[in-house]
């Protein structure tokens, strides 16, 4: 198929062959009227197919992202088994066994290329240019390779790509099985590598700048979320949500008993409540807290200040080794200090509590969070009270928590969330503090499904 528009790149549908699907790694030079108009409009379609599930939407202004000494400490370990005929350990990759030997397969041919133009390389320069591809495939492909498949269609858009290394990361996301086009506006890339990919002109080189992309989560497939950059900015606006009022059907032969669980059962509740670590744009960490499935559909209730100064949020669930990386922010309430992130992953939410009875000192309930970066610590206690503290409905409780149990969850013996702990007073001893059930039904019942 000849590639000559934006609209020929969309259009491309590679067919699956021994494995790997076709792609398109294609390059349009120059500017013309209309531009940022065309890729905001393209913005706004493919957003679509993607919320609709049909294929996965990465656009890229920059390929700027700084390594933190983690990061380079985990990529070089890796690296250094990869030498010894392991697959690459990226912190973001599937369990599809076959795509450890295409990432394997692309790693080397990009290492091949980057030689043929560094002939004179050294060992320490090819493992450095490796761990940069890897981390920016964690970064920038995460939607595409956490949940690869061989016939998954991806549509890369991406400006600046003039440098050579960056030009060969896209062309290993390629490799991987995305369709890559470059938008060359200023110039094009250099002579020795443009036989990797196929061209068409637009107009003539110039100065432009595209907007940054920003991807709309719909809800209820109606509603749309639009996600706000920082969640302590001021003076910003968040669209409001309003979905329609949740219905909960009883059996049409029985009623349902409540009944209380175990402290056995209970714990095990641990497996819908994550740990959160709140990273900066150049991925290091500088805080934790935990957070409370609450939606099947990726939805994560925590706390407000739990995200506070963070770009990128990594969770981590229980029994699963993945590391789930977001920045979406679907909603947030200072005042309430409630928030609710969305990961791209199936949930098993907890139970919000809803009845009309209402909760009595001395009830017992066992809180589960994350205190000092100890994954899921599970505690009881009662409730010994209850404040409203600036207007908030606070349940005050015993069980102990420490730092990081921020977003966790306080649950009745019935396992039904009862509150999101929220702070300790240091100077007391358990004296805890939850963000009441009432107000996590006003907030977030839009995603409990």
């Amino acid at each position: 198929m000849k590639i000559n528009s934006a609209d020929s790149f969309l259009n491309f549908f590679g067919n699956l062959r021994n494995g790997q699907r076709d792609v398109i790694f294609a390059r349009s030079l120059g500017i013309f009227s209309g531009m940022k108009e065309e890729i905001n409009n393209i913005d706004k379609k493919m957003t679509q197919q993607m919320n609709s599930g049909r294929l996965v939407y990465i656009r890229i202004n920059s390929l700027e992202s700084q390594m933190s000494p983690a990061d380079t400490a985990y990529y070089s370990q890796a690296y250094e088994k990869w030498l010894g005929n392991s697959s690459v350990d990226l912190k973001n990759k599937c369990k599809n066994p076959m795509f450890d030997n295409i990432m394997t397969n692309a790693t080397r041919e990009a290492v091949k290329k980057f030689k043929e133009i560094k002939p004179s390389a050294s060992d320490t320069m090819i493992k450095n240019f490796v761990i940069k591809l890897w981390h920016r495939t964690d970064f920038f492909l995460k939607d595409c390779i956490s949940d690869w498949k061989e016939n998954l269609c991806t549509k890369i858009i991406a400006s600046g790509i003039y440098r050579e290394q960056d030009y060969l990361f896209m062309y290993m996301a390629a490799l991987l099985g995305c369709d890559v086009l470059l938008l060359e506006t200023k110039e094009d890339v250099c002579d020795r590598l443009k036989n990797l990919s196929v061209s068409f002109t637009v107009g003539n080189f110039g100065d432009i700048e595209f907007p940054k992309y920003e991807r709309n989560i719909q809800v209820n497939n109606s509603s749309k979320l639009v996600i706000p950059e920082h969640p302590n900015r001021k003076h910003q606006t968040v669209t409001p949500v309003s979905p329609a009022p949740v219905v909960h059907m009883a059996h049409p032969d029985r009623k349902p008993e409540r009944q209380e669980k175990s402290y056995e059962e209970l714990a095990a509740l641990a497996s819908s409540i994550v740990m959160i670590e709140v990273l900066k744009a150049d991925g290091e960490p500088i805080a934790s807290g935990s957070g409370i499935m609450i939606g099947q559909g990726g939805y994560i209730l925590t706390n407000c200040h739990v995200l506070a100064d963070g770009s990128v949020f990594a969770v981590r669930i229980e029994n699963d080794d993945k590391v789930y990386l977001t920045n979406e922010i679907i909603k947030y309430n200072n005042v309430e200090d409630l928030a609710v992130i969305r990961i791209q992953r199936k949930l098993v939410p907890i139970k919000v509590y809803s009845q009309s009875q209402n909760l009595v000192r001395g009830q017992k309930v066992i809180a589960i969070g994350s205190p000092l970066g100890l994954f899921n610590s599970v505690s009881d206690g009662i409730i010994s009270g209850f404040r409203k503290i600036r207007g908030v409905d606070m349940i005050q409780f015993t069980a102990p928590i420490s730092r990081g149990s921020s977003g966790g969850a306080v649950l009745n013996m019935y396992g039904e969330l009862i509150g999101i702990s929220t702070a300790g007073i240091d100077k007391g001893q358990n004296i805890n503090l939850a963000v009441s059930y009432n107000h996590i039904n006003l907030f977030a019942k839009g995603f409990f499904k």
